[in-house]
């Protein structure tokens, strides 16, 4: 648990990132108490959110990432379908469509 105190600062707030866990922003001149009980009376909406960023981080571990060539082949393929979803779309929004080319 990250604590940061800050003199501009008027609300007491959370935020929980997932490589830095919980960060509790304070205003400069908040006791060491007020700020224990504002995490407390937060206490279920903290381990929600750090339960739920905890089944991200594992549904994330299990994807098997691309190679190389799968990602070439899928930048080819998205180089052949996006120009012509461009050139659908382009009259419909009446917009004119500058044509590039492939290098």
């Amino acid at each position: 648990m990250k604590i940061i105190r800050s003199a501009k600062r008027k609300t007491l707030a959370l935020q929980i990132k997932p490589h830095e866990g919980l960060i509790v922003r304070v205003p400069l001149r908040t006791s060491q108490e007020q700020v224990e009980k504002f995490i407390n009376d937060h206490k279920n909406w903290i381990e929600k959110h750090l339960k739920a960023i905890e089944e991200r981080q594992k549904d994330t571990a299990s994807v098997e990432k691309l190679s190389i060539d799968e990602i070439r082949g899928l930048a080819d393929r998205a180089l052949e379908v996006i120009p012509a979803r461009v050139r659908h779309y382009a009259p419909l929004l009446g917009v004119i469509v500058k044509t590039l080319e492939k290098t």
